[in-house]
């Protein structure tokens, strides 16, 4: 999202490519904060053609090499309504608001930390899978665990088959036996 706004990345004046440099991604940005409130009055088509116009007139301005952030904030103070830069402006601030960064993936990185131990090396990678989606989603507590639907879902992934009335992998069948019996013990320990 941000090579589009990359002013610096566009290609030099009198490149033909620099007319239509990016048009579509305003189309992509448009539609992806399409629920924000900013967006509420915002008019594709005029964008397009906001977006064009800028690349146009903005090659020589003095401000044309600040930094990427600065370039449109003083695109954003100075061209909004008076020069009729304001539906570009909306995606613009949308995209000067996110702040690229590594944090949910540091977050991910640590989790898996504390599962994959060196006592628990050999775990295949959907175990750990799970067992991330288990913290995350999962219950906060035993109290909170409610065994019965999830052996209702089950029993319905193993159902017999409609014509022959067989369910066709025993495996299924051995671990429905044994998610059973383990629900049965958490309930006793519960009660």
């Amino acid at each position: 999202m941000r090579d589009s706004f990359e002013h610096r990345r566009w290609p030099p004046v009198g490149d033909p490519r620099r007319a239509e440099w990016e048009v579509h991604e305003i189309q992509c940005l448009a539609t992806h904060f399409a629920s924000l409130n900013a967006l509420k009055s915002f008019d594709l088509e005029e964008a397009q053609h906001e977006w064009s116009r800028l690349k146009r007139e903005f090659h020589d301005v003095p401000f044309f090499s600040l930094p990427y952030k600065k370039f449109w904030e003083h695109v954003s103070r100075h061209y909004d309504n008076t020069h009729g830069y304001r539906n570009v402006n909306i995606i613009a601030r949308l995209s000067c608001l996110m702040l690229p960064d590594s944090s949910i993936c540091e977050r991910g990185f640590a989790a898996y930390g504390r599962i994959h131990t060196a006592e628990r090396a050999n775990l295949k990678a959907s175990t750990v899978r799970n067992v991330l989606l288990f913290k995350a989603y999962g219950p906060k507590s035993i109290a909170d665990f409610n065994p019965a639907d999830i052996y209702d879902g089950w029993m319905g992934i193993i159902a017999p088959d409609d014509s022959t009335g067989f369910i066709k992998c025993s495996q299924r069948r051995n671990l429905a036996a044994m998610i059973k019996r383990v629900i049965k013990s958490a309930l006793r320990e519960c009660e």
